[in-house]
């Protein structure tokens, strides 16, 4: 639609005036970047920390005030673009507007990290969840669900050209089973579409990932993590350039590709740090590598024996069960729109799972051996959790 394409060009034209503030012509590309991202799906947390980078340099170093200051005032560039009271003012108004409120905000974080010249990504969210979110409100428009549209406002209508789906689906089933979380009840029910599958098969065939021995990428991963023993994106990112040859594969398939991994990393994501705990994420990401059920729980259950003993702790074990619960709603239907996961779901499945098993077998010392755990799960645990069944990808990914 010609009219349609020529309103988007002059809207996007007018995002790109609004950064131009001393009309040279030019606009700085980390400013227009983190700005638009306010415009596009996924959850606050994740295109906050993705604007951070844009203006941390490298990706990883902390932001001087000076650079804070830009990094705020890009979201309000396109917020107050999307004001219609903005109209009413003079261009001179708005950017007044803009630069006091978003000096008044980079004042308040410094305050709060008094002690520092520079600020990091942990050290804004804090300052967020501690109550910049009142100084600061307007940053939760980044979630898009929390706009109000007005109902006569229609929804993007199907494109006529666009090429038809690819049959991904065809001699694909889908999976489905329930979620436990309390003993009395039903559970929450988990699909995992034909699709789904579908992608996750081919996604995993052009990687070979679903080949390669569940050990390797797990002390591949593990080798990725910082003294804290976190990894963050960019290390993520890095370990998987190093493990999938790229070379061979499409620019599609690459992107696609990306996307995943993406959304399985960001899943494990939980308050404003961009990076996820070592251990919890690499148990979770040998589900989509090559082997037995029995020899990914295994290595998975290792990864946690932090002093080697055989045996791991309720809270251990908690984690090691809420990694794999994690992967498998990742990939299910249950992720909603922006592309998170429910991690009371998560929390509840995992952590029920895991009080079963030590109220089944009774252990005074508090701690769980592999094999204690094997064998009960053999002996009739496994239809309190019939999902660990999905270890095995030849069940279904690769049936």
């Amino acid at each position: 639609n010609v009219r349609v394409d020529n309103e988007v060009q002059i809207l996007l034209q007018n995002y790109q005036s609004s950064f131009d503030i001393h009309q040279t012509g030019y606009v700085p590309s980390n400013q227009l970047a983190g700005g638009l991202t306010l415009l596009c799906d996924g959850r606050k947390s994740h295109k906050l920390a993705f604007s951070f980078q844009l203006f941390s340099g490298d990706g990883m170093s902390p932001l001087k005030s000076e650079d804070l200051f830009y990094f705020l005032r890009s979201f309000l560039i396109v917020l107050f673009s999307c004001c219609a009271q903005s109209l009413e003012l003079t261009a001179d108004q708005v950017s007044a507007w803009v630069t006091d409120t978003a000096k008044m905000c980079c004042r308040d974080v410094m305050h709060h990290t008094s002690r520092k010249e520079c600020v990091d990504f942990g050290d804004f969210g804090e300052w967020y969840n501690g109550g910049g979110y009142e100084t600061a409100p307007w940053l939760e428009l980044l979630d898009l669900g929390k706009w109000a549209l007005s109902p006569e406002i229609p929804g993007p209508a199907p494109s006529n050209t666009a090429p038809p789906p690819e049959n991904l689906d065809e001699g694909m089933e889908p999976i489905n089973f329930h979620l436990l979380t309390h003993d009395n009840h039903p559970g929450h029910f988990v699909s995992i579409s034909a699709h789904q599958v579908a992608r996750l098969k081919r996604l995993l065939t052009v990687s070979n990932l679903s080949q390669m021995e569940t050990k390797m990428v797990c002390q591949h991963i593990m080798s990725c993590a910082d003294a804290s023993g976190r990894i963050s994106k960019v290390a993520f990112d890095g370990s998987m350039r190093s493990l999938i040859q790229g070379d061979m594969l499409s620019v599609d398939v690459k992107d696609s590709l990306s996307e995943f991994l993406t959304a399985i990393f960001f899943s494990f994501v939980r308050g404003p740090a961009l990076s996820v705990p070592a251990e919890e994420f690499a148990c979770g990401f040998s589900v989509l590598c090559g082997g037995k059920k029995s020899d990914k729980l295994e290595c998975a259950f290792d990864l946690f024996d932090r002093d080697h003993d055989g045996k791991l702790m309720l809270r251990e074990i908690t984690l090691y069960l809420r990694s794999f619960v994690t992967i498998f709603l990742c990939v299910s239907n249950t992720s909603n729109h922006s592309g998170g996961i429910p991690f009371d779901i998560v929390d509840g499945a995992s952590s029920w799972a895991t009080k079963k098993i030590f109220d089944d077998l009774s252990l005074p010392s508090g701690v769980l051996s592999f094999d204690e755990f094997a064998n009960w799960y053999t002996q009739g645990g496994y239809g309190c959790m019939p999902w660990l069944e999905l270890l095995d990808l030849r069940k279904w990914v690769l049936a």
